[in-house]
């Protein structure tokens, strides 16, 4: 049983290999779609071959990936798209069984680290001499908003933290 999960783990990995992400833009093609609609066939293909429970505990597998794919259609990104069949995998409740795609070939550093505590995002790590920290960003200060979306709106559950923050309004160049 864990040789199954193991090749069907193998199977999305390699088959998520093929997937640009270092090159992925901001426009969401026709290419990103068949290419997002292609990952999802196979991840559908190979959890109903290889996946140990019939049954998919309980939930309409079918359904759900009717639903990714209607989703998939109308994604926005290669990026949301991608996250859909993530969802999908990840709504079987098994820890073995995900969406595991190449890292990113470029990473961003804008001179700080930040994390979720609980439901709020907290400044961990200012580089020091860095723009964050020429802007005025503190280790400890909380970070509400990025790009227009609250933090606490796309974040539930979680421990909870009783230290006091800063909030900051930055911006960035």
């Amino acid at each position: 049983m864990m040789w199954i999960r193991f090749c069907l783990l193998a199977l999305l990995a390699i088959l998520c290999g093929f997937v640009p992400v270092a090159g992925w833009s901001q426009r969401y093609t026709r290419s990103d779609r068949e290419l997002a609609e292609s990952m999802l066939r196979d991840a559908d293909a190979d959890v109903q071959k290889h996946y140990y429970d019939s049954k998919f505990h309980g939930i309409d597998w079918r359904a759900r990936v009717q639903e990714a794919r209607k989703n998939i259609e109308t994604a926005r990104s290669m990026d949301d798209a991608v996250s859909e069949i993530a969802a999908l995998l990840d709504s079987l409740h098994d820890s073995h069984t995900f969406l595991l795609l190449p890292p990113r070939t470029h990473v961003h550093d804008f001179g700080f680290q930040m994390e979720m505590i609980g439901d709020r995002c907290y400044v961990v790590r200012v580089r020091a001499g860095g723009d964050a920290e020429k802007k005025g960003l503190k280790q400890g200060d909380e970070i509400r908003r990025l790009t227009d979306i609250p933090f606490h709106a796309r974040i539930s559950g979680g421990l909870s933290t009783s230290s006091t923050s800063c909030v900051r309004s930055l911006s960035f160049d």
